[in-house]
């Protein structure tokens, strides 16, 4: 039983992983100041096109947003790994 409950922890986070990361930060930034971020500069949707067309600011949000899909998945598996029944 703790073998299948860590098999589903593990998958749980890496969907939960796969989902945040999907999403574009620097689309949705984006479409907050009126425009598609992939028809401007490099036509990347990553932080550096988006501080070279809409400013530092929000290169710097989209980039700071990046990172913190990265650590949402990581806190939650740490925050849930701890309270398994894992021996």
């Amino acid at each position: 039983m703790e073998t299948l409950y860590f098999i589903l922890l593990i998958f749980g986070t890496l969907s939960f992983g796969y989902l945040i990361g999907s999403i574009p930060v620097g689309v949705l930034i984006g479409k907050l100041h009126g425009i598609d971020i992939s028809k401007y500069g490099s036509g990347n949707t990553g932080g550096t096109n988006v501080g070279r067309t809409l400013g530092k600011k929000a290169g710097i949000t989209t980039m700071v947003l990046d990172i913190f899909k990265t650590f949402i998945p990581l806190l939650c598996f740490q925050l849930v790994a701890q309270f398994t029944p894992l021996k």
